[in-house]
């Protein structure tokens, strides 16, 4: 199979020709926010690359947010849906816009995403063409805290489908040179528009969390080249998770039940399962230890509704006391399996 590989060469100096450019179209979600998306847009607008056009897609936003970002985007280059439907749904209603014209790569984009050099795109096409990828990102380079910025090239997967952040570029390339799968993040993921067409879009079950990995998995099953190309950066407004809204925690806990679902069967699925709420139940601890008992019940809501299969969006996130005490009973037999597996 093929892995995601390690692009490390000195891409920026190099360009495609400008006669044999491939089309690109550029896709920003955002959601009831104006400076971060249009920031984002104008980055990305700055790329010199001429067969380059941009969609923002607004997902529902209140109206007085609509009406900003209508003034500052050209009217071509906005997409209104009348209702929030995730970051999956919303982004596919954009990738199906970008699918409809001539382009041959579409880039997804996280609207806190901004690109400083203006060759980056250039750069990024001419590695998918002369590696001949399925999909490319950048390196991503999360600086919400100064004192300790976070590159991230992209995820391993172990046999239980736990993923694990590559912040290093050697770890990065010792885990695919090992044969582990490494999936790309969607922060800013460039995708051959034949990919997506062979795969299909995002998954709109998850809605928001773990979409990325999804894809990346049936990516890998599909033996599509990928690459994280390390010798180019982006900036992201990364955020910790104590810092997130009550939906991330919900979402994070129950797609990582649907994505085991989706990609295991039998017996790897149940152990799959296990070491997933092992971890889960780390977390779990964290924030009991933090005091953050609003996002552990959301937490815990997601994995009820994980198990239960439940797939469809939530407005909110209010665990019952049943719910609340049969995941707690669970995870009280999965500490208890833990002490006697060691």
């Amino acid at each position: 199979m093929h892995q995601a590989n390690r692009i490390d060469s000195a891409a920026k100096s190099q360009s495609v020709g400008a006669a044999s450019e491939p089309e690109v179209c550029s896709v920003i979600l955002t959601y009831n926010e104006v400076d971060a998306p249009l920031e984002c847009f104008r980055t990305i607008r700055r790329q010199d690359y001429a067969k380059h056009r941009v969609i923002v897609v607004d997902n529902g936003s209140e109206a007085p947010v609509y009406e900003a970002l209508e003034r500052s985007i050209p009217a071509e280059s906005l997409v209104r849906i009348e209702a929030n439907k995730g970051f999956t749904g919303g982004m596919n209603v954009g990738i199906q816009r970008a699918l409809e014209t001539a382009c041959e790569y579409i880039w997804i984009l996280n609207n806190d995403v901004l690109v400083p050099d203006e060759h980056t795109l250039r750069a990024l096409i001419k590695t998918m063409i002369d590696s001949d990828l399925g999909l490319c990102t950048p390196t991503i380079v999360d600086d919400y805290d100064p004192k300790r910025v976070r590159r991230l090239y992209g995820y391993s997967f172990d046999e239980h489908l736990w993923a694990t952040p590559l912040n290093d570029a050697d770890d990065y390339e010792t885990r695919r040179v090992k044969g582990q799968v490494v999936c790309l993040p969607g922060t800013a993921l460039l995708i051959k528009a034949d990919v997506l067409r062979q795969l299909g879009s995002l998954d709109e079950d998850y809605f928001i969390q773990w979409e990325d990995m999804d894809f990346g998995l049936r990516a890998h099953k599909a033996h599509v080249p990928s690459a994280s190309v390390t010798s180019i950066e982006i900036n992201h407004g990364f955020v910790p998770a104590e810092h997130r809204g009550l939906a991330y925690h919900y979402y994070d806990a129950r797609n990582q039940i649907l994505l085991r679902k989706k990609h295991l069967c039998g017996w790897d699925l149940y152990k799959s399962l296990f070491w997933g709420l092992f971890r889960i139940r780390e977390i779990m601890k964290w924030h009991e230890e933090g005091g953050r008992a609003p996002a552990n019940k959301a937490l815990m809501l997601g994995l009820y509704d994980g198990m239960i299969g439940r797939r469809a969006a939530r407005a909110e996130f209010n665990i019952a006391k049943h719910q609340e005490w049969l995941i707690r009973l669970t995870m009280i037999l999965v500490d208890a399996m833990t002490k006697a597996v060691k």
